[in-house]
Protein backbone atom coordinates (compact mmCIF):
# COMPACT_ATOMS: atom_id res chain seq x y z
CA UNK A 1 0.00 0.00 0.00
CA UNK A 2 1.15 3.53 -0.79
CA UNK A 3 0.34 6.60 1.31
CA UNK A 4 -2.17 8.88 -0.43
CA UNK A 5 -3.38 6.16 -2.81
CA UNK A 6 -6.96 4.88 -3.05
CA UNK A 7 -7.74 1.16 -3.22
CA UNK A 8 -10.78 -1.01 -3.84
CA UNK A 9 -11.17 -3.61 -1.10
CA UNK A 10 -13.18 -6.84 -1.08
CA UNK A 11 -13.46 -10.00 0.99
CA UNK A 12 -12.96 -8.47 4.44
CA UNK A 13 -14.65 -8.85 7.83
CA UNK A 14 -16.40 -6.05 9.75
CA UNK A 15 -16.24 -6.18 13.55
CA UNK A 16 -16.87 -3.83 16.44
CA UNK A 17 -13.87 -1.65 17.28
CA UNK A 18 -12.05 -2.72 20.40
CA UNK A 19 -12.37 0.01 23.03
CA UNK A 20 -8.95 -0.97 24.34
CA UNK A 21 -6.90 -0.37 21.18
CA UNK A 22 -9.12 1.97 19.19
CA UNK A 23 -7.12 4.13 16.78
CA UNK A 24 -10.08 6.10 15.46
CA UNK A 25 -13.56 7.19 16.49
CA UNK A 26 -15.21 4.58 14.24
CA UNK A 27 -17.49 2.10 15.98
CA UNK A 28 -16.54 -0.68 13.56
CA UNK A 29 -13.26 -1.99 12.18
CA UNK A 30 -12.31 -3.77 8.98
CA UNK A 31 -10.24 -6.91 9.39
CA UNK A 32 -8.34 -8.57 6.60
CA UNK A 33 -8.66 -12.34 6.19
CA UNK A 34 -7.36 -14.97 3.75
CA UNK A 35 -9.93 -13.88 1.14
CA UNK A 36 -9.17 -10.15 1.31
CA UNK A 37 -8.15 -8.55 -1.96
CA UNK A 38 -7.32 -4.94 -2.72
CA UNK A 39 -6.37 -3.15 -5.89
CA UNK A 40 -4.87 0.30 -6.31
CA UNK A 41 -6.97 2.69 -8.39
CA UNK A 42 -4.97 4.40 -11.14
CA UNK A 43 -6.86 7.69 -10.88
CA UNK A 44 -9.33 9.16 -8.41
CA UNK A 45 -10.90 12.50 -7.64
CA UNK A 46 -10.84 11.81 -3.90
CA UNK A 47 -8.24 13.26 -1.60
CA UNK A 48 -7.29 11.61 1.65
CA UNK A 49 -6.48 13.90 4.57
CA UNK A 50 -3.02 13.27 5.98
CA UNK A 51 -3.79 14.83 9.38
CA UNK A 52 -6.54 14.25 11.91
CA UNK A 53 -6.57 15.96 15.27
CA UNK A 54 -9.05 15.73 18.14
CA UNK A 55 -9.12 19.34 19.26
CA UNK A 56 -11.71 19.85 21.98
CA UNK A 57 -13.04 23.02 23.60
CA UNK A 58 -11.40 23.88 26.94
CA UNK A 59 -14.62 23.12 28.88
CA UNK A 60 -14.82 19.65 27.34
CA UNK A 61 -11.19 18.92 28.23
CA UNK A 62 -11.90 20.11 31.77
CA UNK A 63 -14.85 17.70 31.92
CA UNK A 64 -12.58 14.78 30.95
CA UNK A 65 -10.11 15.56 33.75
CA UNK A 66 -9.90 13.27 36.77
CA UNK A 67 -12.45 10.76 35.57
CA UNK A 68 -10.76 8.18 37.78
CA UNK A 69 -9.41 6.09 34.91
CA UNK A 70 -6.77 6.21 32.23
CA UNK A 71 -8.45 7.64 29.15
CA UNK A 72 -8.31 5.49 26.03
CA UNK A 73 -6.42 7.09 23.12
CA UNK A 74 -9.64 7.83 21.21
CA UNK A 75 -10.96 10.00 24.07
CA UNK A 76 -7.71 11.85 24.71
CA UNK A 77 -7.41 15.36 23.45
CA UNK A 78 -5.08 17.14 21.11
CA UNK A 79 -4.30 20.77 21.79
CA UNK A 80 -2.84 23.70 19.88
CA UNK A 81 -1.72 26.98 21.35
CA UNK A 82 0.78 29.79 21.35
CA UNK A 83 3.86 28.84 23.37
CA UNK A 84 4.36 31.30 26.22
CA UNK A 85 6.82 29.47 28.52
CA UNK A 86 8.95 26.35 28.83
CA UNK A 87 10.06 24.99 32.20
CA UNK A 88 12.52 22.12 32.25
CA UNK A 89 14.39 19.93 34.72
CA UNK A 90 16.75 18.73 31.99
CA UNK A 91 20.26 19.98 32.62
CA UNK A 92 22.69 17.32 31.42
CA UNK A 93 20.43 15.30 29.07
CA UNK A 94 21.12 12.11 31.00
CA UNK A 95 18.37 9.53 31.11
CA UNK A 96 16.29 9.43 34.26
CA UNK A 97 13.48 11.43 35.80
CA UNK A 98 13.18 14.37 33.41
CA UNK A 99 10.26 16.77 33.02
CA UNK A 100 9.32 19.59 30.67
CA UNK A 101 6.30 21.82 31.20
CA UNK A 102 4.96 23.93 28.34
CA UNK A 103 2.56 26.80 28.91
CA UNK A 104 0.26 27.12 25.90
CA UNK A 105 -2.05 30.10 25.47
CA UNK A 106 -5.35 28.85 24.05
CA UNK A 107 -7.17 32.16 24.21
CA UNK A 108 -6.73 35.64 25.58
CA UNK A 109 -7.53 34.44 29.11
CA UNK A 110 -6.85 30.69 28.93
CA UNK A 111 -3.43 29.12 29.43
CA UNK A 112 -2.82 25.43 30.08
CA UNK A 113 0.26 23.57 31.24
CA UNK A 114 1.36 20.52 29.24
CA UNK A 115 3.68 18.19 31.20
CA UNK A 116 5.90 15.70 29.40
CA UNK A 117 8.22 13.28 31.14
CA UNK A 118 11.34 11.17 30.73
CA UNK A 119 12.10 10.04 27.14
CA UNK A 120 9.38 12.29 25.68
CA UNK A 121 10.90 15.26 27.54
CA UNK A 122 14.35 14.41 26.17
CA UNK A 123 12.92 14.04 22.65
CA UNK A 124 11.26 17.44 22.99
CA UNK A 125 14.55 19.05 24.02
CA UNK A 126 16.41 17.43 21.13
CA UNK A 127 13.72 18.62 18.71
CA UNK A 128 13.82 22.12 20.18
CA UNK A 129 17.62 22.24 19.86
CA UNK A 130 17.45 21.08 16.23
CA UNK A 131 14.64 23.48 15.33
CA UNK A 132 16.99 26.46 15.35
CA UNK A 133 14.55 28.98 16.81
CA UNK A 134 11.83 29.21 19.41
CA UNK A 135 8.53 27.83 18.10
CA UNK A 136 5.49 30.05 18.47
CA UNK A 137 2.69 27.55 17.72
CA UNK A 138 2.75 24.08 19.28
CA UNK A 139 0.41 21.15 18.57
CA UNK A 140 0.46 18.40 21.22
CA UNK A 141 -1.43 15.17 20.61
CA UNK A 142 -2.92 12.55 22.95
CA UNK A 143 -2.73 14.44 26.24
CA UNK A 144 -4.43 13.17 29.38
CA UNK A 145 -6.13 15.98 31.37
CA UNK A 146 -5.71 16.15 35.17
CA UNK A 147 -6.93 18.68 37.74
CA UNK A 148 -4.41 19.60 40.44
CA UNK A 149 -5.49 22.17 43.04
CA UNK A 150 -8.20 23.35 40.67
CA UNK A 151 -5.78 23.96 37.78
CA UNK A 152 -5.87 21.95 34.54
CA UNK A 153 -2.69 20.08 33.58
CA UNK A 154 -2.36 18.09 30.38
CA UNK A 155 -0.01 15.14 30.78
CA UNK A 156 1.84 13.60 27.89
CA UNK A 157 1.34 9.89 27.24
CA UNK A 158 3.15 7.23 25.23
CA UNK A 159 0.99 8.31 22.27
CA UNK A 160 1.87 12.02 22.57
CA UNK A 161 3.52 13.74 19.61
CA UNK A 162 4.62 17.38 19.48
CA UNK A 163 4.69 19.56 16.36
CA UNK A 164 6.10 23.09 15.98
CA UNK A 165 4.78 25.98 13.89
CA UNK A 166 4.34 24.81 10.28
CA UNK A 167 4.95 21.06 10.72
CA UNK A 168 1.19 20.46 10.38
CA UNK A 169 -1.38 22.14 8.13
CA UNK A 170 -3.41 23.38 11.11
CA UNK A 171 -0.22 24.66 12.78
CA UNK A 172 0.88 26.38 9.56
CA UNK A 173 -2.48 28.15 9.35
CA UNK A 174 -2.22 29.36 12.96
CA UNK A 175 1.41 30.35 12.43
CA UNK A 176 0.50 32.41 9.35
CA UNK A 177 -2.24 34.21 11.30
CA UNK A 178 0.16 34.74 14.20
CA UNK A 179 2.89 36.11 11.90
CA UNK A 180 0.74 39.11 11.00
CA UNK A 181 -0.48 39.67 14.56
CA UNK A 182 -0.27 37.81 17.84
CA UNK A 183 -3.05 35.26 18.22
CA UNK A 184 -3.85 36.52 21.69
CA UNK A 185 -1.46 39.26 22.85
CA UNK A 186 2.18 40.30 22.61
CA UNK A 187 3.81 38.24 25.36
CA UNK A 188 7.32 36.99 24.75
CA UNK A 189 8.38 33.39 25.26
CA UNK A 190 9.99 32.63 28.61
CA UNK A 191 12.32 29.67 29.19
CA UNK A 192 13.18 28.36 32.65
CA UNK A 193 15.77 25.66 33.37
CA UNK A 194 15.37 24.05 36.76
CA UNK A 195 18.20 21.98 38.22
CA UNK A 196 16.84 19.61 40.86
CA UNK A 197 20.17 17.97 41.69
Amino acid sequence: MTEGSVYTLSGFDVTRSSPKYRLSDALVAIRFNDGTEFEKLATTSRTIPTEHFRFRPYDQILGLANTGRQLPVHTMSDIMGELSAIRSTIADRSHGAQRVMLNLRLGSDTTVCVSIFDSLALSFHNKLDGYGREPRIVVVTAVNPKLVSGKLYLNGTSATRIFFDSETAVGADAFARQASFSLFDNTNLTFFAIDLS
